[in-house]
């Protein structure tokens, strides 16, 4: 293959699978540093049909390949982003390696390089999340799925095992300590009595909306729409049914106690 043919090679946007050219990824991508031991330099290019930026990596015989550009430690950010608006970005692009990591190491590791051998720690991290799919992935790594749901599969079996086992023990201590012949089962019930359970506290409509007693209206009204656009179900709507849910009855109880503090405002003022 000459220079012009690998200038010319096509590679497929992770995430719509637009064929972006090597020659725009060496001419308009940004060079960015890496230790040789991690692969050395790469480069990043915007597609230009969905607008993701795409980490494309060169093998030693030249061929490219193109990843997102997301660093799997990012995680634990993700959990306290989820209202955020690239949230759905980021879950897609872990979809994305779920179902591609092992091509990408397979892709590499096929040209000489073992820059991805060993490093496939993403299942490990996340064994059971449920993301969405990816466009151009949605037919690939159908394999790999399915081993990850056999041995999900297993794991689930051993511990129902496990669950059957301890109400069986359960059950044996419950026949034991309410046998009238026992004498031990009623020193046993006496120490396993539980402490009455604390009153739960009380949540004030000011405290969720977080705003104290003297505020005023315009104040009030400030608060639940500041909270109202970060809780509206139509936020999580692309997250699935649990997070509508959970979204829904945060929203509904910042709604009560607006309305509450508006009727009392309005009945001291009339007062």
């Amino acid at each position: 293959m000459t220079r012009t043919d690998q200038d010319e090679a096509r590679i497929p946007c992770w995430f719509c699978a637009r064929p972006l050219s090597s020659g725009d990824v060496l001419r308009d991508g940004i060079l960015r540093g890496r230790p040789p031991a991690q692969g050395g330099p790469y480069r990043i290019l915007p597609c230009p049909n969905c607008d993701r930026h795409n980490l494309c990596e060169k093998t030693p015989k030249g061929r490219w390949f193109a990843s997102p550009n997301v660093r799997l430690s990012a995680l634990e950010y993700l959990f306290s982003q989820l209202l955020a608006p690239a949230a759905e970005d980021f879950l897609v692009a872990v979809s994305w390696f779920r179902d591609n990591e092992e091509r990408r190491r397979i892709f590499f590791e096929r040209d000489g390089d073992r820059r991805y051998v060993g490093k496939n720690f993403l299942l490990r991290l996340w064994p059971t999340a449920k993301l969405v799919d990816a466009p151009s992935t949605k037919r690939e790594g159908n394999q790999e799925r399915e081993q990850d749901g056999s041995r999900q599969q297993e794991q689930e079996q051993a511990r129902q095992r496990q669950r059957a086992r301890a109400r069986e023990r359960q059950k044996q201590r419950h026949e034991k300590e309410n046998d009238p012949t026992d004498s031990t089962g009623s020193r046993q019930r006496e120490k396993r009595q539980a402490p009455p359970r604390p009153r739960p506290r009380i949540v004030t409509p000011y405290e969720l909306l977080g705003i104290g007693p003297e505020a005023t209206k315009k104040e009030i009204h400030a608060a639940f729409q500041r909270l109202a656009l970060h809780y509206h179900p139509d936020k999580v709507y692309h997250l699935g049914e649990e997070f509508r849910d959970a979204a829904h009855e945060k929203f509904t109880e910042l709604k009560e106690a607006y309305e509450a503090l508006l009727r009392r405002r309005t009945r001291d003022e009339d007062g």
